[in-house]
């Protein structure tokens, strides 16, 4: 059988690749000041927030990845709109999406407008303080239960204000009643990112994983932000294709997660993976913790002894992870035809079924 490689069967298809990133922002116009209660002239905004907030808020800008404190910050609070101190968020509805901008379930929806977002060749919604009209960020139909959206904002476009009686004091940190019961409790969601090779057959074979929640297809590993599928194609930006794993942890654990992903490639290839070629379709698991390092090394090792052979796959410290383009995200499940001629032209479960046997 003559295997048909992605970038091959894309060309062949006719597909184009000019998405853009979700969550990012575009930048440089100054947001409309008319129909908003806070109304100041750019001067002043600028004088008010400093430059990077001004970005943020003003000029719709993004903030890097990973770079926001607030992406740690666990106590019961709200976060307010930095531009005029709005509450828009509470401590309760955030969540970690792993995208590397602060994120929330839902927002308190009667101090935030939408609007449409035409930028970067795609449609988005956009959100902003409906009483300065700040930016804040983007809202995705791809978060956690029950609301199933992703509240995606940059955390200068924020300013948090702990509740009371949540600080620290004499070492003990002072929690409502109401979270008494989750303290040492397994957190409802976790996040891992595993490069198996096409990111649209990492993306279906981790959905199949009981316990997964949702996954989503991007680049990681190399040194380009922002980058695009033609970039990253080229072979010189340094990223992998990469998919996010957002999982239940109570109902599979991270070892067990990173078993299941050696099990659907094939880690012993150095080149690529079965039909593509090249060093975007290298493998790798991205780590986050020492914990998460020392577990995907010993499922490595692990690997390595079963199959008797070296193992290729890399264990890599996560530096970003830019989600691709939409056309790509869940592509199989938009496009099953044109995948199953793909994914069969590829022999990917071929090779998978004959490296792994019994343990597929």
């Amino acid at each position: 059988m003559t295997m048909i490689s992605k970038r091959a069967f894309l060309g062949g298809v006719g597909l184009a690749g000019l998405g853009a990133l979700l969550g990012f922002g575009g930048g440089g116009t100054e947001s409309p000041a008319a129909a908003f209660p806070v109304s100041l002239t750019p001067q002043q905004w600028r004088a008010r927030l400093g430059a990077a907030r001004y970005h943020i808020l003003r000029e719709q800008g993004t903030e890097p990845p990973f770079s926001s404190p607030l992406l740690n910050e666990h106590r019961a609070g709200t976060f307010a709109c930095a531009g005029c101190g709005t509450p828009v968020f509470r401590s309760a509805d955030k969540f970690d999406s792993g995208t590397g901008w602060p994120s929330f379930t839902r927002a308190i929806v009667e101090n935030v407008g939408l609007r449409r977002d035409t930028s970067l060749f795609m449609e988005r919604t956009e959100v902003h303080c409906r009483r300065c009209g700040g930016h804040l960020g983007h809202v995705f139909d791809d978060g956690p239960a029950p609301t199933r959206k992703r509240w995606c904002i940059d955390g200068l476009a924020l300013r948090f204000t702990p509740q009371r009686g949540s600080a620290m004091r004499k070492g003990f940190l002072l929690l409502p009643l109401a979270a008494l019961a989750l303290v040492g409790a397994a957190p409802r969601t976790a996040v891992a990112y595993f490069a198996g090779g096409c990111f649209w057959s990492n993306e279906t074979d981790m959905d199949r994983v009981p316990g997964v929640i949702s996954t989503t297809s991007g680049y990681a590993g190399g040194h380009v932000r922002n980058p695009t599928y033609e970039q990253v194609s080229a072979g010189n930006t340094g990223h992998l294709e990469t998919v996010r794993v957002v999982y239940d942890p109570a109902r599979i654990s991270y070892a067990r997660l990173v078993d299941r992903f050696f099990h659907t490639m094939d880690p012993t290839d150095a080149g690529g993976q079965f039909c593509d070629r090249g060093p975007e379709y290298h493998t790798a698991v991205f780590v986050r913790t020492p914990d998460e390092r020392r577990i995907a090394l010993a499922v490595r090792a692990r690997a390595g002894q079963l199959l008797h052979a070296p193992i290729a796959t890399q264990v890599l410290p996560l530096n970003g992870f830019y989600p691709a383009e939409d056309y790509h995200q869940d592509y199989a499940r938009r496009n099953p035809v044109r995948y199953h001629l793909y994914r069969t032209g590829c022999g990917r479960d071929a090779r998978v079924a004959q490296l792994w046997g019994r343990h597929a």
